[in-house]
């Protein structure tokens, strides 16, 4: 069986989680990348195309606003999905078609997300 091409970022601190979301997601990309804090999640961004981005809100250095900031700002338009428990009190910053998430959550919700994702559409900016 071969795996449609798929690049996700995760951008979480919490090193439990990322491996977790890392041992779901290898099944359904064939391209995860890990940032532990939003600094170095907006570094990678820039570097590099992503079909997905899954982001904390809460994050070291920058937070997870300022990685929603930076993925606006690109030349194509990553699906964005947000784990955080507080994200209901910052819907209004999330780009359209944003997926929330508050934690805790259910990591098949996250799983359906990626597989549903094709190529990086062009960004509307």
């Amino acid at each position: 069986m071969s795996q449609q091409p798929c690049a996700v970022l995760i951008v979480e601190d919490d090193e439990k989680l990322q491996d977790l979301l890392r041992t779901m997601l290898t099944r359904h990309c064939t391209s995860i990348d890990v940032a532990a804090d939003g600094e170095q999640g907006i570094e990678m961004l820039r570097a590099g195309t992503y079909n997905a981005v899954i982001v904390d809100l809460m994050l070291p250095k920058k937070n997870g606003l300022l990685v929603i900031e930076a993925i606006a700002s690109l030349a194509y338009a990553p699906r964005v999905i947000v784990l955080s428990a507080i994200s209901r009190y910052f819907h209004d910053h999330f780009p359209p078609g944003t997926l929330v998430l508050q934690k805790p959550f259910e990591i098949d919700k996250v799983v359906e997300a990626i597989t549903s994702v094709r190529e990086p559409r062009a960004s509307a900016t």
